[in-house]
């Protein structure tokens, strides 16, 4: 699962866009 949307939420990028 790709968590694009929550990590950009949290304003970490795992490079995963």
């Amino acid at each position: 699962i790709c968590s694009a949307v929550s990590a950009k939420k949290v304003g970490i990028q795992t490079g995963h866009l």
